[in-house]
């Protein structure tokens, strides 16, 4: 059988296609071709040929992209598999030699797991397809099931890890064989698979680095880390009921739950060893022990270097909560419980990170500069001044107030006090006559030198360039507002918050760090073209994670004379967070938490 020379790679920026791309960028065996949607913004290497396509996969178009390739790999995502059965047709009609589908997961074939979840059955299908028309002499194909990607699933919370959290969820007891691979296996395996043709022809090509349980994993983990997790316990049949039910009505989250009991019960096709010949030896791949992947994949996961943070923060939280409990005697108990609830779920949230993210990366990318220097000065003299005077002239009379209350705790509580109302007093002062420009260019170039330009293209023009603020042109929608004089009528209703003892201080910071929580993402809004009902319903939606990163930022903004510094690093906090978003939403094409995308069509 000759050999494959023309590949065309299908979802080469996704979770495994970009690994793929990596490895056969290494070889020269192959002459590698890229298919993109039209509205991608991901950046593919230009020396590569790339061919562009409408983002529905028209059978027409995708026919005329595998003219001439001896092979298709699909490394689409997870929830576009249905698109397969159309790029097989469109694969035969330009006589496409070898299809691989999308598959680099468990034993789709099994009847099990098909009945499991809607992601298993089409895979299923879209395999079946595949064979029937190969059994017709019209394709050959090939599939690779590599188990779970470690790497990934410490970055997901996935087959109950949860390493932010320092917890682990076990499926029934935990003993449950499933296979894993890392992802430079796996796009290895590929490739080495489609040297020997004869050989892979029409098979599923079994790879697995090892195969463990859930309690081996965790075992590992804590080795590695040092630590030890808290650790809980699920009835998988329960579960799987439960979530096929939710899986019927839509619910997206329940698919994924279901997806990682297939793998975490080892029942449902996912221990590999089990289920064919493991190619790993015959292929040429390296060996890797658990403990080496399991270093890896928690050194790659982004909230390792927050894990510090994380805990302090996340302890703080926890501290403010069991105050609340034990001195808001005379708040209303219900509103006290939703207060506790909402706080429990900011502690797990992780947006209180940006943030920090965005002191890290303000600090590190000298580009994002210019802004915040052409108004420096100007800035630093007002914060000096107003912290100054209103330490001068109102300090002993707020004192003299407080300390009825307070009692010796006055001393601290209106330090805090004076600190809050500084801050808000610069904040309305500076980003309504100083600094409202250059924060919008700081959020907008945060967003460029992340590669959001196709976002930020719908507020403004860019001009081509490397420098990030370099390239932000005439703005096409007006800036957004920050303060409005409701948002000040409100700060004033509850500064009286600030005559219960500690915990009224703590609660005026909170709230205001609500409200600053719902302003980070305006900018953001405003060029996504979201309504006020848009806005509103997505905000209701995810209170958790804009109160705890408004909270964060007020606390940060409250430094006296550095209060300017933080307001241009949680511009780029926030703008790095509206980034992850718009690239969750890009590499997955639908999320596995409600999505900007979903929010907005429940408003319209």
């Amino acid at each position: 059988m000759a050999g494959f020379t023309n590949v065309l790679l299908i979802g080469a920026t996704g979770s495994i296609g970009s690994v793929v791309l990596e490895a056969f960028k290494k070889d020269p065996s192959f002459n590698l071709t890229l298919l993109q949607r039209a509205s991608s913004k991901s950046r593919l290497p230009d020396h590569l040929k790339i061919i562009t396509i409408a983002d529905s996969y028209p059978t027409d178009e995708l026919i005329v992209a595998f003219q001439d390739q001896d092979v298709v790999i699909n490394c689409m995502t997870t929830f576009s598999v249905k698109d397969q059965f159309r790029m097989v047709d469109a694969a035969i009609a330009a006589g496409v030699r070898r299809y691989v589908p999308s598959e680099y997961g468990l034993n789709n074939m099994r009847p099990e797991a098909q009945a499991l979840n809607s992601v298993f059955a089409e895979k299923g299908k879209v395999q079946a397809y595949l064979r029937a028309k190969a059994e017709e002499g019209k394709i050959e194909w090939m599939s690779v099931s590599c188990g779970i990607w470690l790497k990934w699933g410490a970055a997901h919370n996935f087959v109950g890890l949860h390493a932010l959290e320092r917890r682990f969820v076990f499926w029934d007891d935990g003993a449950g064989y499933f296979s894993c691979t890392t992802e430079e296996n796996t796009a290895a395996g590929l490739l080495q698979a489609l040297k020997i043709p004869k050989e892979t022809k029409n098979m599923n090509v079994y790879l697995s680095d090892f195969a463990i349980t859930q309690r081996q994993l965790l075992d590992a983990v804590e080795r590695v880390q040092g630590v030890k997790y808290t650790t809980e316990t699920i009835n998988s049949d329960e579960l799987t009921k439960e979530k096929q039910e939710a899986a019927k009505q839509g619910d997206a989250l329940a698919t994924i739950a279901l997806i990682e009991t297939g793998f975490a019960t080892g029942k449902y096709g996912g221990h590999l060893e089990k289920e064919g010949v493991i190619m790993n030896e015959k292929l040429g791949l390296p060996k890797h022990t658990l403990d080496e992947v399991v270093s890896e994949a928690l050194k790659s996961s982004p909230w390792q270097d927050d894990d510090m943070i994380r805990l302090f923060v996340q302890e703080l939280v926890i501290s403010v909560i069991n105050r609340v409990q034990a001195k808001a005697q005379e708040v209303a108990k219900e509103d006290y419980d939703k207060a506790k609830v909402l706080l429990s779920a900011a502690a797990k949230s992780g947006s209180y990170l940006y943030p920090f993210r965005g002191i890290v990366y303000f600090v590190t990318h000298k580009a994002l500069w210019q802004p915040f220097l052409s108004r420096l000065l100007p800035t630093i003299g007002l914060a000096v001044g107003v912290t100054t005077s209103m330490f001068f002239f109102t300090y002993l009379p707020q004192l003299a107030i407080l300390v009825f209350v307070n009692g010796p705790l006055a001393v601290f509580t209106t330090v805090l006090l004076i600190l809050n109302e500084s801050s808000t007093i610069v904040n309305i002062l500076s980003r309504n006559f100083l600094l409202q420009d250059a924060i919008l260019d700081t959020f907008d170039g945060t967003l460029v030198a992340k590669n959001a330009t196709g976002v930020v293209s719908e507020g403004r023009q860019l001009k081509p360039g490397s420098d990030p603020i370099s390239r932000l042109g005439k703005i096409l929608k007006s800036p957004f507002s920050k303060f409005t004089p409701k948002a000040l009528v409100r700060y004033v209703m509850y500064l009286p918050l600030n005559f219960i003892p500690v915990v009224g201080t703590v609660l005026f910071i909170f709230i205001q760090g609500r409200t600053r929580g719902k302003s980070v993402h305006g900018r953001y809004f405003q060029l996504k073209g979201w309504s006020s009902s848009q806005q509103r319903d997505w905000l209701e939606q995810h209170v958790g994670p804009y109160t705890t990163f408004g909270t964060i930022a007020t606390l940060l903004e409250m430094i006296p004379v550095a209060s300017m510094f933080f307001m241009f690093t949680n511009t780029v906090g926030a703008a790095l967070w509206a980034a992850d978003i718009e690239q969750k939403n890009s590499d997955l094409n639908t999320s596995t938490a409600p999505s900007l995308r979903e929010a907005a069509k429940k408003a319209e």
